[in-house]
């Protein structure tokens, strides 16, 4: 009953009910009558996100930024940490936009009284363009076609759509290719119920072991904005840059040199973070993420059942793992279905009285098993077990596990916000 009425509210807290006044207080009381009983429901999972830390995060990502502008990246419902809670917390911290990707991630930060410009990071259809003009939404352009349909729309409701185009320098997903310059400026002169707000890349590789693919990108992107520049408008905002390349175009003299040339034309630049605000990075490989970022996500469960296993036996589906020696094994109450990656299978490693355990055996929908051999005669049924964070000196980020199994921090995150219990903020 509890996840039903989760799901509803959710539903119409998402914009779909409570557009329309006449269900507005009962979209309230459902809210409020989900939140009680969730309060009272079992948490074999505990979610804690700290507040104080995505706010330090994001003061630190925007004195990384300046003089740039900075767009906080909270698509994934704040990549699972929750945007409705987490939009507030951006603009106190500096925040200049807001980067989502679904109408309903928009709605919540305008829900929350956040009135920073927003930026939509992928394309978007016909109906959520529609919706989004009132939501103060830039879209993103990268075709011809997509330009024409947002112009039709903005000519039937007689509203002028802000968009960014979006140029495509090896991400391959969308955006006009740098051969369609000369296209590109023919629509920017033609932009009736238009408004071209920005222009933008986004690196397919600024997390690789080497910046050399980026640093030609780069110099492509200003090659693009130098022929555009004499047809944009002052206003038109020039962004490239995501958490990676913030953190690693210092150490390139390319880059820096082709930043002192796009700062040169004068429009406004700005940054995109997203890693960066959670305290995360997408790779272990290329680059070190500053000292000062911290983590604001922390997972953890409890032991539900400890068993002594003799040696010989098979843990798991699969039989992937068999127990060499007589091991003390302890069952957790999660699994893919909550969130932990079935990838973690034999390679996954958790805390538990603050020493790192490994995870033996497949990860099942609801349940994952844990050598604590380690800890015989001090391991007991209910003691907390860390999934993701620290505990006494020890930790396990979520980068590790994501490289691990060949994954990357974002989709455990999104996944353990969306499936599992409700998130506590501190």
């Amino acid at each position: 009953a509890a996840q039903v009425l989760r799901l509803v509210a959710r539903e119409t807290l998402g914009g779909r009910v409570c557009q329309r006044p006449a269900f507005a207080l009962f979209s309230f009381v459902l809210f409020r009558i989900q939140s009680v009983v969730s309060s009272r429901m079992p948490k074999h999972i505990r979610i804690v996100v700290s507040k104080d830390r995505f706010r330090r995060n994001v003061e630190l990502a925007k004195e990384l930024s300046s003089p740039q502008m900075l767009c906080v990246v909270l698509k994934g419902n704040a990549y699972g940490h929750g945007v409705r809670a987490l939009a507030p917390v951006a603009a106190e911290a500096g925040a200049d936009f807001l980067g989502v990707c679904s109408n309903e991630e928009a709605i919540a930060i305008r829900d929350g009284g956040v009135s920073l410009r927003i930026l939509r990071l992928r394309m978007a259809l016909r109906d959520e363009i529609v919706e989004g003009v009132d939501l103060g939404i830039e879209e993103q352009v990268g075709t011809v076609e997509s330009v024409r349909r947002i112009r039709e729309i903005a000519n039937e409701i007689q509203k002028t759509i802000p968009v960014h185009v979006n140029l495509d320098l090896g991400m391959g997903r969308s955006g006009f290719f740098p051969e369609q310059c000369d296209e590109v400026a023919g629509i920017v002169r033609s932009c009736e119920h238009l408004k071209i707000s920005g222009i933008m890349t986004h690196f397919p590789n600024a997390d690789g072991k080497t910046l050399e693919p980026t640093e030609a990108h780069l110099e492509a992107f200003v090659s693009f904005v130098d022929r555009l520049a004499p047809v944009l408008s002052p206003e038109c905002v020039v962004h490239a840059f995501n958490s990676a390349a913030m953190v690693r175009w210092r150490s390139s003299a390319p880059m820096q040199a082709a930043v002192q040339k796009l700062q040169s034309y004068g429009f406004p630049m700005m940054t995109r973070a997203g890693a960066l605000c959670f305290g995360s990075r997408t790779s272990l490989l290329a680059f070190e993420l500053p000292r000062e970022f911290k983590p604001c996500m922390r997972v953890s469960t409890r032991i539900a059942e400890l068993r002594e296993v003799p040696a010989g036996r098979t843990i798991g589906y699969g039989s992937l793992f068999v127990t060499p020696t007589q091991m003390l094994i302890a069952a957790l109450p999660i699994g893919f279905g909550d969130g932990y990656l079935r990838g973690l299978a034999n390679k996954g490693k958790v805390l538990v009285h603050g020493q790192r355990c490994s995870v033996v055996g497949r990860v099942s929908l609801n349940i994952v098993t844990v050598d604590v051999t380690a800890l015989r005669g001090k391991a007991r049924v209910g003691d907390e077990v860390v999934l993701f964070g620290a505990q006494g000196d020890e930790q396990v980020t979520f980068e590790e596990m994501a490289h691990a199994c060949d994954s990357v921090h974002t989709e455990i995150h999104v996944d353990m916000g969306a499936l599992s219990s409700p998130i506590e903020y501190v």
